[in-house]
């Protein structure tokens, strides 16, 4: 494992925390995270058992077959995937060289628009009660 390998693991946590649902902040704060497994990493999102870790967090990528949403798409659907193809051009970047400084600022860049769309659904939530 390269200190490459770890910007890109990195890159592309924060791409799905930039992307991902948002109501409490827990799935963006514990249930997108780093893992160990062996001598290598792996990016995981949600948990099997573990509510804090959200074990929802399939459901909030999947599409709703559920008779309970009577009929409606869910708003989240394919975030995953959107988080990856938005990580995707970052992390060629990471491999063609990006210099720590570069990846601190895109860093930064990500953990912004992060704090920034969570700030205008928590003004959007309040505005609606």
């Amino acid at each position: 494992m390269t200190n490459r390998d770890i910007m890109a693991y990195n890159v592309l946590l924060m791409a799905l925390k930039s992307v991902c649902p948002y109501r409490t902040g827990n799935l963006e704060r514990n249930g997108i995270r780093i893992q160990v497994e062996g001598s290598g990493l792996k990016v995981v999102i949600g948990h099997e058992t573990s509510k804090q870790l959200g074990e929802y967090a399939v459901y909030t990528n999947e599409p709703w077959i559920s008779p309970k949403w009577g009929g409606k798409q869910n708003p989240n659907e394919g975030w995953i995937e959107r988080g990856i193809k938005k990580a995707i051009p970052m992390i060629q970047g990471v491999y063609e060289g990006m210099s720590i400084d570069d990846f601190y600022e895109l860093m930064d860049d990500l953990q912004r628009e992060t704090a920034t769309r969570q700030a205008e659904i928590r003004k959007k939530r309040l505005s609606n009660v």
